[in-house]
């Protein structure tokens, strides 16, 4: 873990410098939850000329669902304003203050304020994405998923498409009962050590509730457990007549599957973009 942290520090000063004279600006900080907590804040990167209503994407960091913090992703929200996204990436509280459902209920809030109030970075409200890496990937897919976050605050399933980077945790149930029970205890302080609350974070359980679609981008050389999640994940959309497109970026291991974001002309931003421009 201290290695993905490295890179992505090395990255965001190359990010801030190479991305200086680039049309776009920022506003930083931005409270979605108004509790004064850093951990309900949200930044937006967006293109300056904001005449024209843009898609929106929403970006949810990962870290084993206790680490990680928006500042550390700038990079990857400046190369989607570069290409005339308007780009969020959000805070949200972590375990072991909170599990794996308040994590997804500040995501869920957090999309509830960007639909209140992205016109006024030139968003588009009836074209929110949602994007998350690793832990950040499970937290994008529940939201999608299960209505019942958008619903307990009032608010219809606002997300248009979801993009899934290496996402960790679409059959959480099956990680811990079938392909790693022994060490994966670590993330009992997210999920604790009941199988109720595994079943509850799967997103593959609610598959049905949804008609949000879904590309998935997968490192060739990543956790088999992932590999193994995105393909059940698949397989159950299959099922119900509705399709994911996957996409196994080749060499790619974990980390590397969202620092390849850093070059703006990796085909992993084709693959996002002709995802969102591919839905009417």
């Amino acid at each position: 873990m201290r290695t993905i942290y490295i890179l992505l520090l090395s990255s965001l000063f190359l990010s801030n410098s190479l991305f200086a004279s680039t049309g776009i600006t920022s506003q930083k900080n931005i409270a979605y939850i108004a509790d004064g907590k850093a951990s309900h804040q949200l930044d937006i990167y967006y293109p300056k000329n904001t005449s024209t209503k843009k898609d929106i994407l929403v970006f949810i960091h990962g870290g084993s669902w206790k680490s990680g913090k928006k500042d550390s992703y700038s990079f990857f929200a400046k190369g989607f304003a570069k290409k005339n996204v308007v780009t969020i990436v959000i805070n949200y509280r972590l375990s072991p203050e909170v599990l794996f459902d308040k994590m997804a209920e500040d995501a869920a809030a957090a999309i509830a304020w960007v639909q209140k109030n992205a016109e006024q970075y030139g968003g588009n409200p009836n074209r929110i994405f949602v994007a998350g890496h690793s832990a950040g990937g499970h937290l994008a897919a529940l939201i999608a998923t299960d209505r019942d976050y958008f619903e307990n605050i009032g608010v219809t399933l606002p997300i248009k498409g979801a993009v899934l980077i290496d996402a960790f945790g679409l059959d959480m149930y099956q990680y811990f009962t079938e392909i790693s029970p022994v060490s994966s205890s670590k993330f009992y302080p997210a999920f604790t050590s009941d199988p109720l609350n595994w079943q509850r974070g799967t997103p593959l359980n609610f598959t049905e509730r949804t008609n949000v679609p879904f590309v998935g981008l997968v490192g060739e050389r990543t956790y088999p457990g992932i590999i193994l999640g995105t393909q059940r994940f698949k397989e159950k959309l299959k099922e119900e007549n509705k399709e994911m497109q996957v996409y196994t970026m080749r060499k790619k291991k974990h980390v590397g599957m969202i620092t390849q974001f850093f070059w703006t002309k990796n085909e992993a931003y084709k693959y996002c973009l002709d995802f969102m421009a591919s839905i009417k």
